[in-house]
C-alpha cells in the first residue's frame, strides 16, 4: 500500500536579513585558549525521521541555554576587546546557531567562523538587532565554530546574546566541504541547463528555506499593489518552530548544467507568518526586510483560476539540494483542495515541498504538498518510481478561511480589486506615462475644440497644465481620470504662439508625468482690453471710467493717478461691474480693484466699467491718468491692456465765500456753513472750497469768522 508523504522544504527561521555588514575578524592569535561549549546527547530533539517525513531533515537540533558573555573569555586587540566562544558538535558537516535573546550596542561587531578560519559570516551588528530581540546564523563549515564579539574601547556594551539551539548539519546541505555526498535522485534538471533558460524568471523567485534542522522550497509571490511586498509561499506542513529564525538562501544553483553545487552566499533570515491553511497546505510568509538588489529576486506572478492548467513545470530544492526544474505533459487533475498529475521529466520528494507549480503563462497555480509514494533512500530510489504528485490549489487558498490570517486574498490583493491573476516583477510597479498629442508641430486655433491624448498604466486621476516658453500660462484640467483622453476648447484669451507645451501629470504622484515632445502652436486674434476716463463731474467728484473688451473678463485692477496729488478716492460704484455682481474695492492712493465670487464675468463689448468717487485735498490743476491695470480672463490669463489718453482737470472760478453760489456773499451763505459744521458731510468738493475760508483743510468756527469779517469788510 502506498503511503502520502508531505515534500519537504527548508524554511528559515530569523526575524532579520541574514546579511552582514562586512569587515574581518579582529582575534587573529591561536584559538586553542579559547572555551569550548559541546552538544550533549541528553540536549538532541528527538525526530523519528522515518514516521514523519514532513520534509527534508538535515540536521539534528540541540536545546540549550547559553549565556555568551557569562561563558566567553575576553581579550585585548587593536582598538578594544574581543569575547571569543567556541562551539562544538561533533562529526557535524557543519553547525548554525539560534538565539532567542539577541541585542548588539552600536559599534560593536559580531563574526562567526569555523575554527580552521576558512569560513567566516558577519560582521552582524546593531543593525541586525530586532524588536523580537532573536537573532539566527546560517551554516558555517566544519564541526567547531568560533564566535567572535569585538567591543571597541569608547563603548558602553549593553549587549546580549542567549544560546537557544545549535543546529548539529549531518548531510552538508550547502555542500561546503570537500567531501560531500552527490545527490541521491539524478533525474532533475538543473536550472542552469537549456531547458531551463526560458524560465529565468520564475528560478530566481524559488528559494530554499531551512527551519531549524529542516529545509523546504519556497517562493517570493507578487501582490496586486505591486509594491515589492516580500511575500513567500510555501507548504503549510513546512512550518516548524518560529518564523522569526527561518533562514532563506537565494540563487543557490549551480552556474553549470552538470554543477552539483552552488553559493550560499545570498541568504537572509527572519519573517513573519502571514496566513496560513492546512487543507490547501499553504503557509505566506513576509520576510522582514526586501532582499538586496544583487539577489536578483524575482516576485512570482500568480493565477487564481479554478480551470485546470496545461504544461506545468515546478521549481525546487528537492532534497534541500540546489535547484531543480521539472516538467510534465501530464493531464493536470483539480481533485478539491489539490493538483494532482505525475512529472515526466523529474520528480519532487522531501524538500520540494513548498515549492511553485506553475501554469503555461508563468503564473504560481500554488506550493507543493505530498507525493503519493514511500519514503526512501537508496540512489535514484525517487527517479526510479512514477507517482502522482499533490500542489495545493492557489485558488482554494484564496478565500480558505474566513478572516486574513487564514487565506491568501487579503494579502495579495489588499484592495479586494477581484483581479484573478498578475504577472511577475522585479523592481514592483513602474508608473508610466506618454502625452501623444500635441506632442510638437500641431497648430491649434483659439475657440476650436481638440483632443489631448495619452497613454499611462495608472488607475488614477490625472492633471492637464499648459505651458508657454517654459512658463506655466494655466491649468486645463486640475482633476480627470486618466483614461488617455480629454477634450479642451482652446479658450481666445490665449496669446497666439508656437512655443506651447502641454503636460500630464499624476495627481497622487508626481514625479509620473509626462510633456509634448516638441513645441506645438495657438493661433488665433489677440483678445484686448482697452480703458479710459469718460463723463468727470468736479462738482460732486465722480469719475466715469469706460471699457472695451473683446473677451469676457473675470475681474479686474488698476491705478488712477494724479499729478499733482490732489485727489483721493472714495468709493467705486455701478457700471457693469456692479451689474456682474462684482465687488469692487477701492483706496485713497488709487487703486480699483474688482472680481466676482460666484463666478460670474463681464461680457466682450463697449461698457461703463464703473463711476468712482473721489475727493478734493488741494484744488490745483492735476493730470490723471490710467495705470498698473491687470485684467483677468475666465481661465486666470493676464490680458494685454490699452489705455486712453490722460485727461487734465482744471480748477473752476470759485468766489471765496460764496457758498450756496448765488453771486453773492452774505448772511445765507454763513447759514450754509454752520449747518455742514452741525452736520458735516453735505458739501460736494465746490462748496467745501468756497467754505475753506482759511484755507486749512477743514470746515469750523474758524472759517464762521472768516466769513463774517468778509461780509463786514474788516
Amino acid at each position: 500500500m502506498k503511503r502520502i508523504f508531505f515534500i519537504t522544504f527548508f524554511m528559515v527561521s530569523q526575524l532579520y536579513t541574514q546579511i552582514s555588514q562586512g569587515g574581518k575578524p579582529h582575534y587573529l592569535n591561536n584559538l586553542d585558549i579559547v572555551p569550548t561549549i559541546k552538544t550533549k546527547l541528553d540536549d538532541k530533539l528527538l525526530i523519528d525521521r522515518n514516521n514523519m517525513p514532513k520534509y527534508f531533515i538535515y540536521g539534528d537540533e540541540y536545546l540549550v541555554d547559553i549565556d555568551f558573555f557569562d561563558e566567553a573569555v575576553s581579550y585585548p586587540v587593536l582598538g578594544g576587546n574581543v569575547y571569543l566562544l567556541k562551539i562544538k558538535s561533533k562529526g557535524a558537516q557543519a553547525i548554525g546557531l539560534e538565539m532567542d535573546r539577541f541585542f548588539l550596542s552600536q559599534e560593536v561587531e559580531m563574526f562567526v567562523y569555523s575554527v580552521d578560519r576558512q569560513m567566516t559570516i558577519g560582521s552582524f551588528n546593531s543593525q541586525n538587532n530586532k524588536i523580537h530581540k532573536k537573532f539566527s546564523t546560517t551554516l558555517v563549515k566544519g564541526d567547531e565554530i568560533v564566535i567572535e564579539i569585538f567591543i571597541p574601547f569608547n563603548v558602553v556594551n549593553d549587549s546580549y546574546i542567549e544560546i537557544s539551539k545549535i543546529i548539529h548539519d549531518f548531510t552538508d546541505l550547502l555542500k561546503l566541504s570537500d567531501s560531500y555526498q552527490n545527490e541521491r535522485n539524478s533525474c532533475n534538471t538543473n536550472v542552469a541547463c537549456a531547458e531551463g533558460e526560458p524560465f529565468e524568471d520564475q528560478i530566481n523567485s524559488v528559494v530554499l528555506m531551512t527551519m531549524g534542522g529542516g529545509t523546504c522550497s519556497a517562493s517570493l509571490i507578487n501582490n496586486v499593489e505591486e509594491d515589492l511586498t516580500p511575500y513567500v509561499l510555501t507548504a503549510e506542513h513546512c512550518l516548524s518552530g518560529n518564523a522569526n529564525n527561518y533562514n532563506f538562501y537565494f540563487k543557490y544553483q549551480s552556474t553549470s548544467c552538470n554543477g552539483s553545487s552552488g553559493s550560499y552566499q545570498y541568504s537572509m533570515t527572519g519573517s513573519s507568518l502571514r496566513a496560513v491553511g492546512e487543507a490547501p497546505d499553504f503557509a505566506l510568509l513576509e520576510l522582514n526586510t526586501n532582499p538586496p538588489v544583487s539577489y536578483d529576486a524575482f516576485y512570482n506572478g500568480w493565477s487564481n483560476s479554478s480551470s485546470s492548467p496545461n504544461d506545468v513545470y515546478g521549481i525546487h530544492h528537492a532534497g534541500g539540494g540546489i535547484k531543480k526544474i521539472s516538467f510534465t505533459e501530464d493531464n493536470i487533475q483539480g481533485q478539491y483542495n489539490f493538483w494532482v498529475f505525475q512529472y515526466d521529466d523529474g520528480r519532487i520528494y522531501p524538500g520540494s515541498s513548498g515549492s511553485p507549480l506553475f501554469d503555461h503563462n508563468n503564473r504560481t497555480i500554488g506550493p507543493s504538498s505530498h507525493m503519493y509514494t514511500d519514503y526512501c533512500y537508496s540512489f535514484n530510489c525517487y527517479c526510479d518510481q512514477q507517482y502522482d504528485v499533490g500542489y495545493g490549489r492557489l485558488n482554494r487558498a484564496w478565500e480558505y478561511g474566513s478572516n486574513s490570517s487564514t487565506r491568501l486574498k487579503d494579502w495579495l490583493d489588499p484592495e479586494n480589486t477581484g483581479l484573478t491573476f498578475i504577472d511577475g516583477t522585479y523592481d514592483g510597479f513602474n508608473p508610466e506615462m506618454s502625452l501623444s498629442s500635441p506632442n510638437g508641430s500641431e497648430v491649434w486655433d483659439m475657440g476650436q475644440s481638440y483632443n489631448i491624448a495619452w497613454t499611462d498604466n495608472i488607475d488614477d486621476y490625472v492633471s492637464i497644465k499648459l505651458y508657454k516658453n517654459g512658463t506655466y500660462i494655466l491649468t486645463i484640467s486640475s482633476s480627470t481620470p486618466s483614461d488617455g483622453s480629454f477634450q479642451w476648447n482652446v479658450p481666445l484669451t490665449l496669446i497666439p504662439g508656437n512655443d506651447y507645451k502641454i503636460k500630464v501629470s499624476s495627481i497622487n504622484d508626481a514625479s509620473v508625468y509626462d510633456y509634448s515632445d516638441q513645441n506645438f502652436s495657438i493661433d488665433g486674434e489677440l483678445g484686448e482690453v482697452i480703458i479710459g476716463f469718460d463723463n468727470i463731474n468736479s462738482e460732486i467728484g465722480t469719475i466715469d471710467i469706460i471699457i472695451q473688451n473683446t473677451i469676457n473678463i473675470a475681474g479686474f485692477q488698476f491705478d488712477i493717478t494724479d499729478t499733482p496729488d490732489v485727489i483721493s478716492l472714495v468709493d467705486a460704484d455701478g457700471g457693469v461691474a456692479s451689474e456682474s455682481d462684482f465687488l469692487i474695492s477701492t483706496n485713497e492712493t488709487g487703486t480699483v480693484l474688482a472680481f466676482s465670487l460666484t463666478g460670474t464675468s463681464i461680457p466682450s463689448g463697449q461698457h461703463l466699467l464703473t463711476t468712482v468717487s473721489f475727493s478734493v485735498q488741494n484744488y490745483n490743476e492735476t493730470e490723471l491718468c490710467l495705470e498698473n491695470g491687470i485684467f483677468s480672463s475666465v481661465d486666470g490669463l493676464s490680458l494685454p491692456i490699452a489705455y486712453q489718453d490722460c485727461i487734465i482737470i482744471q480748477p473752476e472760478s470759485i468766489a471765496l465765500g460764496d457758498i450756496n453760489f448765488d453771486g453773492e456773499i452774505d448772511v445765507l451763505d454763513i447759514i450754509e456753513l454752520v449747518n455742514e459744521i452741525l452736520s458735516p458731510g453735505h458739501f460736494n468738493n465746490l462748496e467745501f472750497l468756497a467754505a475753506d475760508i482759511n484755507y486749512d483743510l477743514s470746515i469750523s468756527i474758524l472759517d464762521i469768522i472768516a466769513l463774517n469779517n468778509i461780509i463786514l469788510g474788516l
